[in-house]
């Protein structure tokens, strides 16, 4: 099995806000380890491999989450929705009102 996250790198080349933020819980949560690979959507690159995997599975926020199996993959776009489905962690109540997700602007 293979845990992708897919973050958003801005004009500016830093990393979106979001994506900082849900790094930054996984680690928290001792759940970083996890992340097989992270991968970039770059807003100067629409052909950036992070680009081409939204089109492909049709995401238009950034982070999102791909898992593989040998037989499947499987489509994340909420980080807490991956922690409780996937990683089959609790997530305490005070957490699961994530905000929003970053845009990504796939063209």
């Amino acid at each position: 099995m293979m845990v992708i996250m897919v973050k958003k790198r801005l004009k500016d080349g830093t990393e979106c806000p979001k994506c900082g933020q849900m790094t930054k819980l996984l680690e928290e949560r001792a759940l970083w380890h996890k992340i097989d690979f992270v991968v970039w959507a770059d807003e100067n690159k629409p052909d950036s491999e992070g680009m081409q995997l939204a089109r492909k599975h049709r995401i238009d926020t950034a982070p999102f989450y791909l898992v593989k199996t040998l037989d499947r993959e499987e489509v994340f776009t909420s980080t807490l929705q991956l922690i409780r489905d996937h990683f089959h962690v609790d997530v305490p109540a005070e957490l699961r009102y994530e905000q929003g997700p970053e845009e990504l602007g796939v063209p």
